[in-house]
C-alpha cells in the first residue's frame, strides 16, 4: 500500500477549466507543492455521412451529417487524389451540413475532373476531430457545342448567327 496518496473528490469539472491541486501528506499537512491540472475540451466527433456531387459546371457540393455535440465549425479539405495531399478550401458553421466548392480564390476547379474531399470538425477551443472518410466529387464536363450553327452575311459589316440549343446540360 502506498504511504502517500492523492484522492480527488471532484464530481464535475467544466471543459477547458484549470484546476489547482494542493498536495497533502497522510497527516493532513500541506506539502506546499501546488499543481495546475488542465481539463481540455475533448475533440469533436468525426463527421459522418459524407457525400459529394456536382450540381453545375465547375463546382462540387459536399454534404455531411453534423455531429450533435461539441462542433463549432467544420473545415472542408480538398485533394487531387484520395490519399492527398489535402488543403483547406473553406469552413462551414456548426449548423451547416453543406459546402459548395466553386474554386473561387482557391485553385479553380477544372471541367470533368475528380476531386477528393474530407471534413474536420473543430470545437470552440480549436481542437480538431480526426478527418472524415474521403469522398469523390466529379465536376461536370463542358456542354457540347450547339448543333446546326449557321452564319449569314445579309449586308456589309454584318454577320448573323443562328443555332439550336445544345442537348447537353452544363
Amino acid at each position: 500500500t502506498p504511504t502517500n496518496a492523492l484522492v480527488l473528490g471532484i464530481a464535475h469539472i467544466p471543459r477547458d477549466t484549470a484546476v489547482g491541486v494542493t498536495c497533502v501528506d497522510p497527516e493532513g499537512l500541506e506539502s506546499g507543492k501546488k499543481t495546475l491540472v488542465e481539463v481540455p475540451e475533448p475533440a469533436p466527433p468525426v463527421p459522418e455521412g459524407m457525400a459529394a456531387s456536382s450540381d453545375g459546371l465547375r463546382d462540387v457540393t459536399v454534404r455531411w451529417s453534423a455531429p450533435k455535440d461539441n462542433a463549432n465549425k467544420y473545415r472542408i479539405e480538398r485533394a487531387p487524389a484520395a490519399d492527398g495531399p489535402f488543403a483547406a478550401v473553406g469552413t462551414a458553421a456548426a449548423g451547416d451540413a453543406t459546402f459548395v466548392d466553386q474554386g473561387g480564390s482557391r485553385p479553380s476547379l477544372e471541367d470533368a475532373t475528380e476531386y477528393f474531399y474530407r471534413l474536420v470538425a473543430l470545437n470552440q477551443s480549436g481542437r480538431a476531430s480526426d478527418p472524415s472518410e474521403v469522398v469523390k466529387g466529379v465536376t461536370a464536363p463542358p456542354p457540347a457545342p450547339p448543333p446546326a450553327l449557321k452564319a449569314e452575311a445579309p449586308a456589309s459589316r454584318m454577320l448573323q448567327l443562328a443555332w439550336e440549343s445544345s442537348p447537353a446540360a452544363g
